[in-house]
């Protein structure tokens, strides 16, 4: 960031810490802390690090949605995360660059944490191994995790290791790698294990590793292995079309009944369109099936499946009319689904 966009921003800084503040002192931290965040977003995307469908966003919109956390106030209007955030701060609050460089490490921060907030959103496979990952990185003392301006790595080897100056591993040579040595069966804390041993026992690249990164080769690993697994039993998939076809029958009145008794909530209350009430079930339909049915996963996101219904709908017009009552619907149908499935098994 130029020093001129960011001059006087002590002085704004302090004035919220202080809760002293004007209109301008927030604008202005608002402006710089949201140049800030966009800046480490096209950073990440130009890097490959962002996940396909967050560049589907607008990147300046993301960066709002990240750091509005900040500037939520409590009763007395006070600015509470500023405040216990410059708690920490070594000195006064007086030098521009000083301040600039901590408000940088909050605002990575939260732009972190909103990327995996929105991995969750439109990655659901992603955020079940991410939240399992963590569980495993907390549990035990073999990894260690390291945050570098907002972005969490992870190690296994000796510290003296991770500050060498080398290349991060292509996750293509690391997956390949990956794949070669697990079946699938492992239970993730082997697999996580095994990444481990093969970025170790080599001296090209380094041997610490971007958290978002493992997660995404871990997933790409178990897809993998998953179809493999499916081409190899492809003569008992034949012997189970009697079931399959069982399931669809349930997956089928199961979205009947639910439309059914919906429908008092949303089109009768005005809440949605008959018309619009029937496109968010035919794409429910469409997404329970793959799920259940045929057995691929969610094949896309939320959006992607309401956009198969709803041809004029972009990812903003999603967001702001649709996502809120829309993955409502998905969640209590999936549940229902659930339970009536396993009558079947």
């Amino acid at each position: 960031m130029p020093k001129s966009a960011s001059e006087g921003i002590a002085y704004h800084v302090s004035r919220l810490v202080d809760n002293t503040y004007d209109l301008r002192d927030v604008a202005e931290t608002v402006r710089v802390c949201h140049s800030l965040a966009v800046g480490i977003l096209r950073t990440k995307a130009a890097r490959g690090k962002l996940h396909p469908e967050i560049l589907e966003y607008d990147l300046s919109a993301l960066a709002y949605d990240f750091i509005g956390e900040l500037f939520r106030r409590d009763e007395s209007h006070r600015f509470i995360q500023f405040a216990q955030s410059f708690a920490k701060f070594e000195g006064k609050i007086t030098e521009d660059d000083d301040v600039l460089l901590f408000l940088r490490k909050i605002v990575a921060n939260k732009v972190e944490a909103g990327i995996f907030r929105t991995y969750r959103e439109i990655d659901p496979v992603f955020s079940k191994i991410l939240r399992n990952v963590k569980l495993i990185l907390s549990r035990l003392q073999d990894f260690h995790c390291l945050d570098r301006l907002g972005e969490t790595y992870v190690y296994s080897c000796a510290e003296s290791e991770i500050h060498k100056e080398r290349p991060e591993c292509p996750h293509e040579l690391i997956e390949k790698e990956l794949i070669e040595q697990v079946s699938g069966h492992e239970s993730l804390e082997q697999t996580l294990s095994t990444f481990f041993s093969i970025l170790n026992d080599q001296s090209e690249y380094r041997k610490i590793y971007p958290l978002a990164g493992i997660v995404g080769i871990l997933k790409s690993c178990y897809v993998s292995l998953s179809f493999a697994e499916l081409d190899a039993r492809g003569s008992w998939i034949q012997d189970q079309q009697g079931f399959t076809k069982d399931v669809e029958i349930v997956v089928n009145q199961v979205i009947v009944d639910m439309q059914s008794k919906m429908k008092s909530t949303y089109v009768t209350k005005g809440k949605l369109s008959e018309d619009d009430y029937g496109g968010y079930f035919d794409a429910i339909r469409d997404l329970i099936k793959d799920l259940y049915v045929y057995q691929n996963g969610e094949c896309g996101s939320y959006f992607d499946y309401l956009a198969k219904h709803f041809p004029a709908i972009d990812l903003e017009g999603y967001r702001l009319s649709h996502r809120a009552r829309f993955e409502y619907l998905v969640k209590i149908c999936k549940e229902e689904a659930r339970k009536e499935l396993k009558t079947l098994l």
